[in-house]
């Protein structure tokens, strides 16, 4: 009875622990899958980023052709050039990427802002004196600019992928204690299942052992009753006679 009653409290304990694990798991999966989405949203802003960046030179080159050569073909993408940067420092600047990020957009997008205008001025004084032009293409405020997009860009560039490193390090650690979790917990149910059924066979064979050693006794006592020359009778309480020897 003691064995049945703790393969029975082994079994409860599995089926209720095995329930903790699969809560635990699905919590864990919900923050794996959140972690993983806002990594994969990290990783778009980088490239977002490096994107920007590159639309910036060519509107630059672009420009400067323009300037250096007053021929308008060099202008052909250059609206099309200034919507993209437009749609990607919007959608940047709508990012939750924490106050630092954040800032660094801000400040891009400023310098940006003063770029295009820088750039745009330069466009509509080529036809009027291009000396003026050339060297305005040439000026240091131009140079300072470029730079200072650049360094921006770099700094944003960095944050971010400090944050996907991050963001990388916790998804596996998460991983490793969410699987460590359920490698232990099924390695102790399997153990409790294991003791409950060792006890549990140990219990059927001193039952059995038992049980053969009352038929041996009763075999005993029947051939002695049997051998005995005096008669000997054995009734119930209502006095009908059980057994009875041969005698």
């Amino acid at each position: 009875l003691f064995c049945f009653v703790l393969l029975c409290f082994a079994l409860f304990f599995f089926v209720l622990l095995l329930g903790v694990i699969i809560y635990r798991l699905i919590e864990k999966n919900n923050w794996l899958k959140l972690e993983s989405e806002k990594q994969e949203v990290y990783v778009q802003q980088k490239e977002a980023v490096e994107k920007l960046h590159m639309y910036i030179k060519a509107v630059e080159s672009e420009s400067r052709g323009y300037a250096l050569s007053d021929n308008k073909r060099f202008l052909q993408n250059f609206n099309v050039l200034l919507d993209s940067i437009n749609g990607i420092t919007l959608q940047l600047n709508e990012v939750d990427g924490g106050i630092k990020t954040a800032v660094h957009y801000l400040k891009l997008e400023s310098l940006i802002q003063q770029k295009i205008y820088f750039l745009q001025n330069l466009n509509a004084l080529t036809a009027q004196n291009r000396n003026y032009d050339i060297s305005l293409t040439t000026s240091n405020e131009s140079a300072d600019l470029s730079n200072s997009i650049s360094v921006c860009k770099q700094a944003v560039v960095h944050n971010l992928q400090v944050q996907i490193n991050q963001s990388k390090i916790s998804l596996r650690e998460a991983k490793k204690t969410a699987d460590n979790t359920v490698y232990y917990s099924l390695a102790v149910s399997l153990v409790l299942i294991l003791i409950s059924f060792f006890f549990l066979v140990k219990e059927i064979i001193s039952s059995k052992r038992v049980s053969k050693e009352l038929e041996l006794q009763k075999e005993r006592y029947r051939t002695t009753l049997s051998s005995m020359t005096e008669g000997v009778i054995t009734t119930d309480k209502t006095g009908d006679i059980i057994y009875m020897n041969p005698a």
